[in-house]
């Protein structure tokens, strides 16, 4: 039974061009159908405000986007807040996002510990490659091994030169589908290890400026 879409991702579905629906392979029912299934995981299963924030333990690179065999749990560093920034380099909206999402890191990184957690890319090539990707030179595939992965990682990092930590997700995307945050998403943990602020779902309810928000009011 189809289900009331959120009000951007409806647009998308009614406005998509016949000739993007056709380099894409589907028609205008199947998009529709794919969003939907999207829209109702995330529903049912990405933690809620109030939720516990759920735990996982993944690789930390160095500060030059290299492995170090280091794990870290997210749950200790519970008692202070901690903003989550889930994405990946071939993922625009990302990339659109990275240098005010430092700046709000560098300007409140005394009071809040921000993560970035790499996950699979949004558009790897041989997949659903984009041309900005193409125009930037933001070429990689699908990586199939955590040494892969990383590689790109330490590319994004090295761009942006980010202040914060970045976390590899596992081949198994564990935190990415504890929270759902495929293609992006952001997040706030609270002190109590709570959901402060939950993200909606990348990449039309990608809003920086929401976190910011959510990041100075958890941060007096």
């Amino acid at each position: 039974m189809p289900i009331e879409l959120p009000e951007k991702f409806e647009k998308i579905v009614v406005n998509a061009a016949e000739e993007w629906l056709e380099t894409r392979g589907m028609t205008r029912d199947e998009l529709r159908s794919f969003i939907e299934k999207r829209v109702i995981r995330d529903r049912e299963k990405s933690p809620k405000v109030g939720d516990d924030a759920p735990d996982f333990e993944l690789e930390k690179l160095d500060d030059h986007g290299k492995r170090t065999g280091k794990m870290m749990r997210l749950s200790s560093n519970f008692g202070t807040p901690i903003g989550l920034i889930f994405g990946s380099y071939t993922w625009p909206p990302f990339r659109d996002g990275a240098v005010r999402l430092d700046e709000l890191a560098k300007s409140h990184g005394d009071k809040v510990k921000f993560f970035s957690v790499y996950i699979r890319e949004a558009h790897a090539e041989g997949e659903d490659q984009v041309l900005r990707n193409l125009d930037e030179d933001v070429i990689f595939e699908q990586p199939t091994t955590s040494d892969e992965r990383a590689e790109i990682a330490a590319a994004c990092m090295l761009r942006y030169n980010f202040s914060f930590p970045m976390l590899l997700d596992n081949m198994e995307n564990e935190a990415e589908e504890k929270y759902i945050s495929w293609p992006d998403r952001l997040y706030l943990i609270g002190p109590d290890g709570k959901i402060a602020y939950q993200g909606g779902m990348g990449p039309l309810y990608f809003d920086v400026d929401e976190f910011e928000e959510a990041v100075r009011t958890h941060s007096n």
